[in-house]
């Protein structure tokens, strides 16, 4: 029996088809978060650099981002929801969530901040093939 089941292989070639392509400010996204469920957002600014975020170990910087804001009552994103798939307009995955803050950014409910989905794969050398 084949491990990957048709929808899961749909998944696996939509995220490939997405790599391709850059997401810009004002597309809407939406993600499935642990804490926050699925929320929807907008891509408010792209190539973002320095977003410091701080941790255990100390202050991190980090360049080429993504920010997205709520177009919801609440944010888009919340501790926990860290590692979530944002999708686009046409449910391909498109980055990675890594932080977000819950005051500031364009409609002051918290930007969120997260990684291009082709740099990701790029960093882990993940190649992804059609099946």
């Amino acid at each position: 029996m084949n491990a990957l089941t048709s929808a899961s292989k749909t998944r696996v070639n939509a995220l490939m088809t997405c790599c391709a392509a850059s997401l810009l400010p004002g597309t809407d996204v939406k993600k499935v978060g642990r804490t926050t469920g699925v929320t929807h957002g907008r891509v408010s600014a792209i190539e973002v650099d320095k977003v410091v975020i701080d941790y255990d170990m100390g202050s991190l910087a980090f360049d080429n981002q993504i920010e997205i804001e709520s177009v919801g009552n609440s944010t888009f994103s919340a501790g926990g929801d860290s590692g979530s798939l944002i999708l686009d307009e046409e449910n391909l995955g498109c980055a990675l969530l890594f932080a977000a803050s819950e005051r500031g950014g364009p409609n002051d409910r918290g930007p969120t901040y997260a990684n291009p989905i082709a740099t990701v794969l790029k960093r882990l050398a993940i190649e992804l093939h059609k099946a």
